[in-house]
C-alpha cells in the first residue's frame, strides 16, 4: 500500500476508534472536539493544493461536500462552523458568529427525538437562532461522510501527485511511524 494511503487509512481509522469509544463513554463534547478537528484535517486535505492551512473556508467546503450530502440537518455549513468554534475555544454552544445572528446555535441532543423528552428538547431548542441535532445522527453521518471521502480523496491523489505528498506531509510523519 502506497504511504499516503496508508497514513490516510491509519488516520482515519484511529479517528474513528476515538470517536467511538468517547461515544460509548458518553463523552459527547469530547467527541465533538475529535469530530471538528478531524474535519479541519480533512478540509484541508481535499482543498486546493496551493491551500496550505486549514480555514474555516476549508472545514465549511468539506462539511458542505461531504457530511451535509450525508445527513439531514436542520442546519448548514456555516452553523457547523460556528458550533466547532463554540466547543473548541469555549466548550459551549454559543460563538461569535451565533451570537451575532449569523449563525445558528445548534443544541445537541441524545436519544429518541419522537418520544416525549425528545419532542420537548426539540421544541424548546427550536427557536429563533438556535437548532437541534441528534448526537448520534451526527456521528453516523460523520462516520459515513469519511467513507465518502476515502473513495473521492483517493481518486483525487491518482490523478494528482500533489494530494499525495499533502497526504505525507501532513499525517505521515505520525502515522507511518506509529
Amino acid at each position: 500500500m502506497p504511504d499516503y494511503k496508508l497514513a490516510l487509512n491509519k488516520f482515519c481509522a484511529k479517528t474513528i476508534g476515538a470517536v467511538l469509544i468517547l461515544h460509548e463513554k458518553k463523552y459527547y463534547g469530547q467527541m465533538l472536539i475529535i469530530i471538528y478537528s478531524a474535519i479541519d484535517t480533512f478540509g484541508l486535505l481535499d482543498a486546493e493544493i496551493s491551500q496550505n492551512k486549514a480555514t474555516g473556508e476549508t472545514f465549511k467546503n468539506w462539511t458542505k461536500k461531504y457530511f451535509l450530502e450525508n445527513g439531514d440537518f436542520d442546519f448548514d455549513e456555516v452553523d457547523f462552523w460556528s458550533a466547532r468554534c463554540a466547543v473548541l475555544h469555549t466548550f459551549t454552544t454559543e460563538s461569535d458568529l451565533s451570537r451575532s445572528g449569523k449563525a445558528i446555535e445548534i443544541q445537541y441532543f441524545k436519544g429518541d427525538p419522537k418520544s416525549r423528552e425528545g419532542s420537548f428538547f426539540q421544541d424548546f431548542v427550536n427557536v429563533e437562532n438556535c437548532v437541534s441535532a441528534n448526537i448520534d445522527d451526527v456521528l453516523v453521518v460523520f462516520l459515513e461522510s469519511i467513507a465518502c471521502f476515502i473513495e473521492s480523496f483517493t481518486e483525487k491523489c491518482l490523478d494528482d501527485t500533489a494530494y499525495q505528498n499533502r497526504v505525507n506531509n501532513l499525517l505521515g510523519n505520525y502515522y507511518l511511524k506509529v
